[in-house]
């Protein structure tokens, strides 16, 4: 049985993206190597690296379909809201390392799945926590939002945008800054700062994310009072590394548990052994993209051996692995709260959390909360 495989080994998102396929292409091994496949049945997991671009997506999808896999997984927005129709076309569902966007919809069945609920409210899910779990005074808070500008990022925004009201904070704008390696963004912060917001949700990704937390530091934006958190996978482990001293006192939301924190978590002690083994990395070198691609593949996996189930090895296909999925209960990954999956739900967690950097390091700043928000574009 194969799954295939989007690759982000090299190109603008490799920082990350190397993470995620190792964590991907790991699972499988492990899964074969300690239990054997699924129930006998081998699973093999071909790869492209796709630099997570569009053309090279669509032409990987092609291989794969050649090759005969039954499932396929993918790591960024773009490419994953073009090929949603194609994959439709051609009965492959898609796993989507976050939450479905309203660009990744098919109808009337679901051809893509995400982990996480909906990346159109992530930047709710972070407006909710400042609102519910940190601010303390009477008036509601003021927030802002600073995006990259892409299809996926921009749906963040416009969920903070939508449910202020609802969820008792202000809304008091956003600013744009260019999509990767941006070399200045101090007159975006400018504007945002005369906002006078009492936080702002970053929703910027790899070397955007880098100039942009970098001219927070140096315009000392968090001392004129303002809160900082990133959106979900943004802010990881690599990418602290990488900013250095400058990231310190950012919060960082996250759909996924990270393995420098959450080491006592059922899978996570058997993912740490196995990035020891396969990769030679130890605990506080890792990175929350690997726990990613684990989680992923694993779901996948979940998906054809309720597949196999139903219909058998022989007559095994992408459309039989669709359905199951669309009906996975519970499935407990030992890292996330168990959690369903359906055609109307097209994901399997319904939650997230916060770290704090200190010292160079992810602190836990919360436990597992359930975003109050999942569908914000309905």
């Amino acid at each position: 049985v194969q799954i295939g495989l989007h690759g982000a080994f090299t190109g603008p998102l490799a920082s990350s993206g190397v993470f995620f396929g190792e964590g991907a292409l790991d699972y499988v091994r492990h899964l074969n190597e300690v239990q054997g496949g699924i129930d006998g049945v081998r699973v093999e997991i071909p790869w492209e690296d796709t630099k997570a671009l569009v053309a090279q997506s669509m032409s990987a999808h092609k291989r794969f379909k050649e090759k005969g896999v039954v499932a396929e997984l993918i790591v960024e927005s773009g490419p994953c809201e073009v090929l949603a129709p194609i994959a439709q076309r051609d009965k492959t569902p898609v796993i989507y390392e976050g939450g479905p966007s309203e660009g990744m919809l098919t109808s009337p069945l679901r051809w893509v799945f995400g982990v996480v609920f909906s990346v159109d409210a992530w930047g709710t899910a972070c407006a909710y926590w400042i609102e519910d779990r940190v601010w303390a005074e009477e008036r509601p808070p003021r927030i802002g939002v600073v995006i990259f500008d892409v299809a996926a990022v921009r749906s963040v925004m416009e969920g903070v945008k939508r449910y202020a009201d609802e969820l008792g904070y202000e809304f008091i704008g956003y600013e744009t800054v260019p999509l990767l390696a941006p070399i200045d963004t101090t007159v975006e912060w400018l504007r945002m700062a005369a906002r006078e917001p009492d936080w702002v949700i970053i929703a910027c990704y790899a070397s955007s994310l880098v100039t942009v937390v970098k001219d927070v530091a140096r315009l000392e934006i968090a001392k004129k009072g303002i809160g900082l958190i990133t959106s979900p996978a943004a802010l990881d482990e690599v990418m602290v590394r990488i900013i250095g001293e400058d990231s310190e006192g950012l919060y960082s939301s996250q759909c996924y548990p990270s393995p420098t924190v959450e080491t006592e978590l059922p899978e996570m002690k058997v993912l740490l052994e196995a990035a020891k083994k396969y990769r030679g990395y130890e605990p506080e070198k890792m990175t929350t993209w690997y726990v990613v691609g684990w989680t992923n593949a694993m779901v996948a996996v979940e998906g054809i051996r309720l597949a196999m189930e139903k219909v058998g090895i022989d007559d095994l296909n992408g459309a039989a692995v669709r359905d199951a999925l669309a009906s996975i209960k519970d499935f407990d990954t030992g890292l996330l709260p168990p959690g369903s999956m359906s055609d109307d739900k097209p994901w399997l967690s319904d939650y997230f959390r916060v770290y704090q950097v200190k010292q160079g390091k992810f602190v836990s700043a919360t436990e597992w909360i359930k975003t109050p928000v999942l569908w914000p574009w309905e």
